[in-house]
């Protein structure tokens, strides 16, 4: 016995979602995934003419009987947060951060497009590779401008752009992590310590407001 693995990528379509339910709920009260899947003709043209080319290839190394099987169903959970340029396209830019909520990043294999005709994992850590770059190499332009405190809190959140809020408290443990010298490192503590300083008593009362923008 001898079998033929076809594996093809499906073409998008709008009409293909994940939604939540309108009506059922589940165990916490949550609503639960509604999940909608059609082919697209296109598939159902391409795994028809697989079955006939599959076919007759076993037909002419002398098979006695052949049969097509019905699709296997996927085992990679991707897409619903694709990527894409334009918001109105997708949820997430080239970088897997999200176009309306920006200190949100989204590195598994929701970013995908398609579902793709291959195994993702090796896309998915190169598009996660890629991504802590990105967030590193703003992280290096804050430590290259520091910034500067006059008696209030650096940035409150209602006074950002457009960037990326990350609250101080909490990203001195992504700076470890991006691989920054230890002379930059302490530069930058020493200027934050100094700025609280600064600010004087109370400084400290709003830790949560106090946050930088990465653009």
């Amino acid at each position: 016995m001898a079998g033929l693995w076809i594996v093809g990528e499906d073409m998008p379509r709008a009409e293909n979602r994940v939604t939540l339910h309108k009506d059922e709920k589940e165990a916490h009260g949550m609503p639960i995934a509604d999940v909608h899947f059609d082919d697209h003709p296109n598939d159902t043209a391409m795994r028809n003419h697989a079955y006939k080319q599959a076919t007759a290839l076993y037909d002419a190394v002398g098979a006695t009987r052949s049969f097509p099987t019905p699709p296997y169903p996927s085992t990679h959970n991707l897409g619903t947060n694709r990527m894409s340029e334009k918001a109105e396209d997708g949820v997430v830019n080239k970088h897997g951060q999200a176009h309306d909520i920006k200190n949100l990043f989204v590195s598994d294999g929701s970013q995908f497009t398609t579902g793709a005709a291959e195994n993702p994992t090796l896309t998915i850590v190169s598009l996660a590779i890629r991504q802590a770059e990105y967030i590193a190499s703003q992280i290096r332009k804050i430590l290259r401008h520091p910034p500067v405190a006059g008696r209030r809190a650096l940035v409150r959140p209602g006074e950002l752009a457009e960037g990326t809020p990350l609250v101080i408290d909490e990203i001195l443990v992504f700076v470890t992590r991006a691989g920054l010298e230890d002379d930059d490192i302490d530069a930058f503590l020493g200027e934050f310590v100094a700025e609280r300083a600064a600010a004087g008593a109370g400084a400290d009362d709003h830790d949560h407001a106090v946050v930088v923008e990465i653009k």
